[in-house]
């Protein structure tokens, strides 16, 4: 009875030192990591902290100077919170394979309008996307001829109820920009 209640007692022992423990062993900088009430913190967690696609923080989570909203980069991505849109709003971006992965949160629309545009460029559609599961995943590779060089590609999204691009369009205003640099480095 005395070792079965020993090894009880260990076992506690273990459980509550070995969230500490993994907590020590992060590579991530502490500093780094956004308010456990933060949305981009939520979501980073969520798709497995600094095992996701997105890797450690590498800056803080930025407040906009003129504007409700934040953002903040990971080794292999951005996040931002574009309340804007709707008040949980999140979009990312994140190096995936030889291209660059764009998602967003749904905003129960019928269809989506994506633009995008690399460095100085101008915006050009991504899409009249109609399937709510179209949105995950979509990766963006550039133009045939520019795998040389490094290029920031900017991203936004707005949602649409009818019409798409169309002049009868009922849409929400677009979200707040969110770019990534490709190829990854």
């Amino acid at each position: 009875m005395r070792a079965l209640l020993a090894a009880a007692v260990t076992a506690a022992a273990l459980i509550t030192v070995t969230p500490a423990a993994q907590a020590q062993a992060s590579a991530c900088n502490p500093g780094l990591i956004p308010e456990p009430n933060s949305l981009i913190r939520r979501l980073w967690e969520y798709k497995g902290g600094e095992n996701s696609a997105y890797g450690c923080p590498v800056t803080k989570e930025y407040g906009y100077a003129d504007k409700r909203g934040s953002w903040q980069v990971f080794e292999y991505g951005k996040i931002v919170w574009s309340p804007n849109l709707s008040e949980r709003m999140l979009l990312r971006v994140y190096r995936q394979d030889f291209g660059i992965s764009f998602a967003w949160d749904s905003l129960k629309t019928e269809r989506y309008n994506v633009m995008w545009k690399t460095q100085n460029g101008s915006w050009q559609q991504w899409g009249d996307i109609r399937n709510l599961y179209m949105r995950i995943n979509k990766s963006f590779f550039l133009p045939d001829g520019d795998e040389s060089r490094t290029a920031r590609v900017h991203f936004k999204v707005q949602g649409c109820n009818s019409g798409g691009f169309l002049a009868s369009s009922k849409c929400t205003a677009w979200s707040y920009p969110i770019a990534l640099d490709w190829p990854a480095s």
